[in-house]
């Protein structure tokens, strides 16, 4: 009787799987290119989420300049309105005086 060789079936089936599923195999790996790509990408989630941060960040930086020009422009029209504001803050700030004045500087000691 001749020796009859098995073959070797669970290397066939291997193989049939692997040509049978390499179409979800393909689209697997696309997709997950494509997800990379998504969240990573140029004009991807994560660089959005941080422009939109930035955005708000640059949002509240401009109402805070907003507010100190008010403030500056209030200040500006009383110093050009009122003479008496403008001699105090000289002689206070910048320590000015008029001719023929003398200054007195008081300091208190610091404990």
């Amino acid at each position: 009787m001749p020796i009859k060789k098995k073959k070797n079936s669970t290397a066939l089936k291997q193989i049939r799987f692997d040509k049978k599923h390499i179409k979800y195999i393909i689209i697997g790996v696309v997709g997950i290119v494509l997800l990379v790509m998504y969240f990573t990408g140029p004009r991807g989630t994560i660089r959005l989420l941080r422009v939109m941060d930035k955005k708000q960040d640059l949002i509240h930086e401009i109402q805070e300049l907003e507010t100190t020009k008010v403030e500056l422009d209030s200040i500006k029209n009383r110093l050009e309105s009122d003479p008496g504001y403008l001699e105090k803050i000289a002689r206070e700030e910048y320590n000015m005086k008029k001719e023929g004045e003398k200054v007195i500087k008081i300091e208190t000691e610091s404990e």
